[in-house]
Formats: C-alpha cells, sequence, structure tokens
C-alpha cells in the first residue's frame, strides 16, 4: 500500500504541471527508475514530512538532501599552460582526474589534415573527422560544383548523341530521296527507251514494208518482162491482126509459139 500511497502523492505534488495531466505508465516508469526520497522537510510548510521528491538515479536521496561536499575528492593534474600560475598545476578539487574546466581541453585534439596550396596541412582543430568546419563546408561545395559539372557534361553528351540522331536520320532520308530520285530517273529512262525501241522497231517495220512493196513491183516486173519474153514476137501477115505481134505463148525452149514454129 506504500508504494501505491506513494505513487498517488507523486501525482498529486509533483507530476502535476497545471492542469495537465501525464500518462500513468510513464510515471510507473518513473517511479520505478527514480523512487521517491523518503528524507524529513525541516522547514517551510511541508516541516516534519517526507520529501517526496525524485531520487537522483542510483541514490536514495533527491538532489536537495544529498550531501553538498563530497569527501575524498581529488585534485586536478591539468599542467596550465599560460596565466601568471603557468607550469603549475590546477589543484581544483575534482572527482576525476582532471576538473570540468579541464577535461575537454585535456582531451586529445584531432587537427585539420588539409592540404593546402603551398603543401602544409591546416593543423586547425577539428571537433569531428579529419577536417575543420571550413575545409569540411570546401568539400561539400566543390562535390557539389564537381556534381553539377558531371551533370552538365553528361547534359552535353547526350544533346550530342541526339544531335548525332538527328543528322543520321536527316543522311538516312537524303539518301532515301536521292535513290527515290534515281529510281524515277531509270523508269523514265526505261520507257524512253521502251517509246525509241517502239519508234525505230515502225520505222523497221516500214522500211522492210517498202522494200517488200519494191521487191513485189521488181518481181511483178520481171514477170512481165517474162511474159513479154514468152509471147511470140512474130509479125502476122494476114487477117485483121495483120503487121502485129503474134501474141501467142512461145513453145518451150523457143522464142515462137506453135504456130509459127516451121
Amino acid at each position: 500500500m506504500s508504494r501505491i500511497e506513494n505513487f498517488i502523492t507523486a501525482i498529486n505534488d509533483r507530476f502535476l504541471d497545471g492542469n495537465k495531466m501525464v500518462e500513468l505508465n510513464l510515471l510507473w516508469k518513473e517511479m520505478n527508475e527514480y523512487p521517491i526520497c523518503k528524507e524529513i522537510v525541516k522547514y517551510g510548510i511541508r516541516q516534519g514530512s517526507e520529501c517526496g521528491k525524485a531520487c537522483v538515479k542510483g541514490k536514495e536521496k533527491c538532489l536537495c538532501h544529498l550531501p553538498r561536499v563530497i569527501e575524498n575528492k581529488n585534485e586536478c593534474n591539468f599542467l596550465l599552460v599560460s596565466g601568471r600560475n603557468k607550469g603549475n598545476m590546477c589543484g581544483k578539487k575534482c572527482i576525476n582526474d582532471f576538473c570540468k574546466v579541464h577535461e575537454k581541453a585535456n582531451e586529445e585534439k584531432q587537427l585539420c589534415t588539409f592540404i593546402l596550396k603551398n603543401g602544409s596541412t591546416c593543423q586547425i582543430s577539428s571537433t569531428s573527422g579529419l577536417l575543420c568546419k571550413r575545409h569540411i563546408n570546401s568539400q561539400i561545395r566543390d562535390k557539389a560544383e564537381q556534381a553539377e559539372q558531371a551533370e552538365q557534361e553528361e547534359g552535353a553528351v547526350v544533346a550530342e548523341q541526339e544531335e548525332q540522331v538527328v543528322d543520321e536520320k536527316e543522311e538516312v532520308a537524303a539518301k532515301q530521296e536521292e535513290q527515290e530520285k534515281v529510281a524515277v530517273t531509270v523508269e523514265q529512262e526505261e520507257q524512253e527507251e521502251q517509246v525509241t525501241v517502239t519508234v525505230e522497231q515502225e520505222e523497221q517495220v516500214a522500211v522492210i514494208a517498202e522494200k517488200e512493196e519494191q521487191v513485189a513491183v521488181i518481181a511483178e516486173k520481171e514477170e512481165q518482162v517474162v511474159e513479154e519474153q514468152l509471147k511470140c514476137k512474130t509479125l502476122l501477115k494476114n487477117g485483121a491482126n495483120k503487121g502485129k505481134e503474134c501474141g501467142r505463148n512461145c513453145v518451150e525452149g523457143k522464142n515462137v509459139c506453135h504456130l509459127h514454129n516451121k
């Protein structure tokens, strides 16, 4: 019951911030980690009652009832570097080997290893890592500039590639146009050749026809000559056709007909 009573008093006394309520699970967790101080208050309105404040972690008393002076304190062993006590020990009372002022000074300092333009290192104390704040920022800026340059170079490369693709497409289109023009000219030449061939053929046919006609005329003339040669040319002495040629067909192998063949 005492633990529950303490829990209720903690809610009423030190966990209420005006009208703001605190979650009970958090209260219970804090009660387990930081128990309530049971020292009796000696002064004030709450004189004679228990303190009820949260104890220091690992202790059984709150901060108000812990002793202010800690026994068996050490002296700070830090060697002073400057001031009127230069070369002497600090000598302040402390729990550890060094006081709070010289704990940080005694830590090993990390110096900036950034290489300057003259070839030497920066040698400024760095809080984290191997570089000081100035050179960390400069590296960040350099990386950002490098990234921008890389992006610009990539953009230029992409633009060049696009231009090359466009040029290749234009070359292909020009070649296709040339091929089409060549094909059209070839077709026109073939058509003209066909026309010329047909004209030449017609001319040849006309020439052949003329030659055939000439041959026919010559043949007719030859036939007429042969027929004339085969007619009997003996002059008639009597009759109505007296004085004219006979005109009858000649006997074979002779120039006269059968009547005059005597």
